[in-house]
């Protein structure tokens, strides 16, 4: 991004949006933030990094009659130690001691504070500069915690290799690692659709989804019709009653 774009305001009242998988006592909007100005003023800055890569031919983790089309791409997920899904990372106290003047150099901080987060987790990228992808808030908490999500491209081997050593090597807050289910079966409900009924870390399911929608990964439509289904199943076990407003 360069500097010139990320001094734009967002008008906050337009670009809030829900996130109702997060737990109870957590906040479940949302605001995109691309004003730089606004990102000095906050004083803790939490960094999270999606893993992904695609292989050269698409591969069916099932029957392949069951799938209509099958997975090319891989995204890995945490399972954390309370049982709920999530990216790597955590708080960036590169940046909390010494916010820069420019956003370059701002980003810079978070790559570095986001990569060594996912070495303690994972054993894995303490030299990568992965992709920024977007920055928002808790809504009403502008001032108080700004939340920023990146992306890094594996070949399919490193993908292969990272899985089996994190198997190991991971931090007490990890207990697993999840493939996410790119697809829906033809019953309309298994694959992606169940997979969001699970329960996500923070906004990690909307970070989820954008990211899915920013690569290309899957349309606009199957995104949708997954996370309708799956508020359709929350709702038959008595949640997810509160709709999902999610902006791109």
């Amino acid at each position: 991004m360069e500097e010139t774009q990320s001094s734009k305001v967002v008008d906050s009242s337009v670009a809030a949006h829900k996130c109702p998988w997060t737990p109870p006592n957590h906040p479940n909007s949302f605001v995109d933030c691309d004003d730089f100005e606004m990102m000095k003023k906050c004083p803790y800055h939490a960094a999270h990094l999606m893993l992904w890569s695609r292989d050269e031919k698409p591969f069916s983790p099932y029957r392949l009659e069951e799938i209509p089309l099958p997975m090319q791409t891989k995204i890995l997920m945490q399972v954390r130690f309370d049982g709920s899904f999530g990216f790597p990372g955590g708080f960036v106290d590169e940046v909390e001691s010494n916010m820069p003047s420019t956003f370059p150099e701002f980003l810079s901080l978070l790559q570095q504070g986001v990569s060594r987060e996912l070495f303690e987790e994972m054993n894995f990228g303490k030299d990568m500069r992965p992709s920024y992808v977007y920055s928002c808030y808790p809504t009403g908490k502008e001032e108080q915690v700004m939340l920023h999500f990146f992306m890094c491209q594996l070949s399919p081997a490193q993908m292969k290799a990272i899985s089996w050593c994190s198997i190991i090597s991971t931090s007490d807050e990890v207990v697993g690692l999840s493939l996410v289910p790119l697809f829906t079966l033809n019953d309309g409900r298994r694959g992606l659709p169940t997979f969001l009924t699970n329960s996500f870390a923070g906004n990690a399911v909307e970070q989820l989804l954008k990211s899915i929608l920013t690569e290309g990964i899957l349309s606009e439509e199957e995104v949708k019709k997954a996370y309708q289904v799956a508020f359709q199943l929350l709702q038959k076990r008595g949640a997810g009653t509160q709709a999902f407003e999610f902006i791109r």
